[in-house]
């Protein structure tokens, strides 16, 4: 083999493959992911160029920052998606206080499944004008009724006022009959679900 000009060599121990710039691409990978994840790779560009690969704890780096950045991401979005609803929840409930306010004025209204219908009184005329105040009071209502909840309030009024006009005219009353239908109206409207979400 010397004649060959071929020498033996002893092979020399491998140093530790990762640097500093491993090491910190490692830790930021915890501490700030995304951070991390471009120091991972500028530190796999330069391991390869310098030493022919990548050091393990800096594809490692990678790795970890990728999953985590992913995880900071949507938790930044679902953060962002509640602080939205929350701003968005208060901003109706502002602009609903005139509405449950004067909603809450008459006593007995809330706590009536039919939300105030009046009960007849001994007469036909004399029923009318208790009637009237109800349509009178939704009618006020839908002045200053929210967006979101004008249609509900419409409803109320509208049925109220349909209920006054055929007694009106008829001069008949059926109490039951009225009851039911301004029962129907509340539940459908979906202003007692306002009043519970909104009116605070």
């Amino acid at each position: 083999m010397a004649a060959l000009g071929l020498e033996r060599r002893e092979p020399q121990p491998r140093r530790s493959s990762n640097t500093p710039l491993d090491w910190a691409a490692f830790i930021l990978a915890f501490v700030l992911p995304p951070i991390g994840m471009i120091t991972a790779i500028v530190a796999l560009v330069l391991g390869s160029r310098s030493r022919g690969f990548g050091a393990g704890i800096a594809k490692a780096a990678v790795a970890i920052a990728v999953v985590l950045s992913i995880g900071l991401g949507v938790g930044a979005v679902v953060l962002n998606k509640l602080a939205t609803d929350a701003a968005a929840h208060d901003s109706i409930v502002a602009s609903s206080q005139p509405w449950c306010s004067k909603l809450a004025s008459n006593p007995g209204t809330l706590t009536s499944d039919t939300y105030g219908w009046p009960a007849p009184a001994n007469t036909v005329p004399d029923s009318l004008p208790p009637m009237q105040a109800y349509v009178d009071q939704w009618t006020a209502l839908l002045k200053i009724a929210p967006k979101g909840i004008k249609t509900g309030t419409k409803e109320i009024e509208s049925t109220a006022a349909s209920i006054l006009s055929s007694v009106t005219k008829t001069q008949t009353l059926d109490d039951a009959s009225d009851v039911s239908t301004m029962q129907d109206a509340v539940g459908n409207s979906g202003v007692p679900q306002w009043v519970s979400e909104y009116c605070k």
